[in-house]
């Protein structure tokens, strides 16, 4: 589980954070529908943030945006939210994506993460 929380500068005394986790465990997914690892989970805990600005982009290794998704995401309890990628297109076209190796980029409140995900099929 890739895990990071960012401290967002607000006005006021108090930062506010925002803890994300990436899964799961190695980033491969296998889109078979079985439920093991069928998709790419980003959550959210959003703690004292209220809407944070959030975007979840896939792109294949050579550049081509495959996937977008933006805030709201999908509640899943105890103040938790999450964005799901399960290994399609969603942008200029539709269907499944090839096994292969992906880039994520997630873009939390002004700042920018990047990582890895595979598909094996």
């Amino acid at each position: 589980v890739q895990e990071f929380v960012l401290e967002l500068p607000r006005t006021g005394v108090v930062k506010d954070m925002l803890a994300v986790r990436v899964l799961p465990p190695g980033r491969i997914i296998t889109p078979g529908m079985d439920g093991y690892n069928d998709q790419l989970s980003v959550l959210f805990n959003s703690g004292n943030v209220n809407n944070p600005s959030l975007i979840l982009r896939v792109y294949t290794i050579a550049g081509r945006e495959v996937y977008r998704t933006s805030f709201p995401p999908t509640p899943v309890g105890m103040g938790w939210s999450q964005f799901t990628w399960d290994g399609t297109f969603n942008v200029r076209e539709t269907g499944m994506l090839p096994a292969g190796l992906y880039v994520f980029v997630l873009g939390v409140e002004g700042k920018v993460f990047r990582g890895t995900v595979a598909i094996a099929r």
